[in-house]
């Protein structure tokens, strides 16, 4: 299921590239990454693409004010020096300030949501995102089904083989009897 989230290293790998832990670290974004905030499991996501949203955010974190000509290659190249700039400047504040303004500077920028924060946001409990159960909610199918949602537990193994063998196979009762004595299914 997670996959696709790594079609790059992945293509890297097939061509030769040894794999390496990457962290946050982006090639194509500067910074980029998640800074610890003012409270005890607060965050702050960043991520500049362009020189535009770097010279915002030199307005507002005033420690990366002399850096604000820096470009791209400058940036990866000292990142050091700005994730401590930005983790001096976001442990002063807590996440949605620090987001909030960021994003008034047009530098994107989130508060890190707790589960909590998902559960209580009426963006996704409108779109139906939370299915009741039991006296709380789960996380919605990422797709929508003619039959909806079963829960509970999962079946046992071979609890439909039957089922199957009869309404899609066709297979008489005898004929499922026989592959039971010979040992075809479990």
């Amino acid at each position: 299921a997670m996959l696709w989230t790594m079609a790059e290293p992945l293509l890297q790998t097939q061509i030769g590239a040894a794999p390496q832990p990457r962290g946050n670290d982006s090639d194509c974004l500067a910074p980029h990454g998640v800074w610890h905030c003012a409270g005890e499991d607060e965050w702050l996501a960043v991520a500049v693409s362009d020189d535009h949203e770097w010279r915002q955010l030199c307005g507002v974190v005033p420690a990366l004010a002399p850096l604000a000509e820096y470009g791209l290659a400058r940036r990866l190249a000292e990142r050091g020096p700005i994730d401590a700039a930005l983790s001096a400047w976001a442990c002063a504040r807590s996440a949605k300030a620090a987001a909030a303004a960021l994003r008034h500077a047009d530098v994107p920028a989130a508060a890190l949501a707790s589960s909590a924060d998902l559960v209580a946001c009426d963006h996704l409990r409108r779109r139906g995102f939370w299915d009741a159960y039991r006296d709380g909610v789960l996380p919605g199918l990422p797709w929508r089904a003619s039959f909806g949602r079963a829960l509970g537990p999962a079946p046992a193994l071979g609890a439909d083989t039957d089922a199957v063998l009869r309404g899609v196979l066709g297979y008489s009762a005898a004929e499922i009897a026989a592959l039971r004595r010979t040992g075809v299914l479990g």
